[in-house]
C-alpha cells in the first residue's frame, strides 16, 4: 500500500476560509481552521460541511490560557483584540468607519502549544493572521516548531496597533524568533504598493509606504536535506511551488 503524504495546515485567524495559496493544492491535506468570532465560525462550518479534510475550531489562541475581549469592527476582517492607530490617510479616510467597533465578544483562548497538545496535532504549515497578536503567540510557542516546515504570518513594519510590545511593528520580533528556530525568510507578499497618501495616484501603480503585509519563512534547507526524509522534502516542494519559489523547489 502506498503511504499517503498528508500535509497538515494550521490556520489561526481563519476568517473567509482556506488561504488562497492553498486553493490549487490537490495533494492529501488536512486543514485546521481556528476562528474566534462565533458568527464567522458558524459560517465556515456551513461552507466546509462537505469537506472531510477541513476541521474548524471556535477558539482564540494567545500566549496562555485566558479569556479576552474581541472587538468586531464594521469591517470584520480587521477585527482585533487591540486598538488600531490612525497611521496613514488610508485610515483617516476609507478605513475610519471600517475600524469602528460594532460589538464585542468574550473568547476563550488557549496557548498555541496547549491547542496542539489538546488536539494531538503535528503541524507542517502554519498561517497566522490575528491583527497584531502574532508575536505574543509565537514567542511563547515551542512544540509547534518540532514539525513545522513553513510559516505565513501577517507582519507590520510600523506601530499599527496601540500595543507597547509592538513599538516597532511585529516583524522584528517574529523574524528573530523564527531565525532562532532555524527558519529563513522566503519572501514578502509585497508588489510595491503600500498605504497610499494621495487620491490622485492610481492604486494600480506602485505607491505609498509599506506598513504591513504577509511574510513567509521556511525551515532552513540544510536541515531539510539532512533529514533524509523524502516525505518532508515533497511537502516543502509543494509549498514552495504554491508560494512563488519554483527555483527553490527545483533545488
Amino acid at each position: 500500500m502506498v503511504k499517503k503524504i498528508v500535509s497538515t495546515v494550521l490556520d489561526i485567524g481563519a476568517r473567509y476560509g482556506i488561504h488562497p495559496t492553498w486553493k490549487n493544492f490537490n495533494g492529501e491535506k488536512s486543514f485546521i481552521l481556528v476562528e474566534p468570532d462565533i458568527e464567522e465560525y458558524k459560517r465556515l462550518k456551513i461552507k466546509y460541511r462537505q469537506h472531510r479534510d477541513v476541521k474548524i475550531f471556535n477558539s482564540g489562541i494567545s500566549d496562555r490560557n485566558e479569556k479576552i475581549k474581541l472587538n468586531i469592527f464594521n469591517n470584520p476582517a480587521m477585527s482585533s483584540v487591540l486598538k488600531r492607530k490612525d497611521i496613514s490617510p488610508l485610515y483617516w479616510t476609507i478605513r475610519k468607519k471600517q475600524i469602528k467597533v460594532k460589538k464585542k465578544q468574550t473568547i476563550n483562548c488557549l496557548s498555541l502549544d496547549n491547542f496542539i497538545k489538546k488536539n494531538n496535532l503535528s503541524v507542517d504549515f502554519l498561517k497566522i493572521d490575528v491583527e497584531g497578536l502574532e508575536p505574543k503567540i509565537l514567542l511563547k510557542s515551542k512544540n509547534i516548531f518540532k514539525s513545522l516546515l513553513a510559516v505565513r504570518s501577517e507582519v507590520s513594519f510600523s506601530k499599527i496597533f496601540d500595543e507597547r510590545k509592538n513599538e516597532y511593528g511585529t516583524f522584528l520580533d517574529i523574524h528573530k524568533k523564527l531565525l532562532d528556530e532555524n527558519f529563513t525568510l522566503l519572501n514578502l507578499d509585497y508588489d510595491g504598493s503600500g498605504d497610499y497618501f494621495s487620491q490622485y495616484i492610481s492604486q494600480k501603480s506602485k505607491y505609498g509606504v509599506l506598513q504591513n503585509t504577509d511574510a513567509v519563512w521556511i525551515k532552513n534547507l540544510d536541515e531539510i536535506n539532512n533529514s533524509n526524509n523524502p516525505y518532508i522534502v515533497l511537502k516543502l516542494i509543494s509549498f514552495l511551488l504554491l508560494n512563488n519559489a519554483a527555483d527553490l523547489s527545483l533545488y
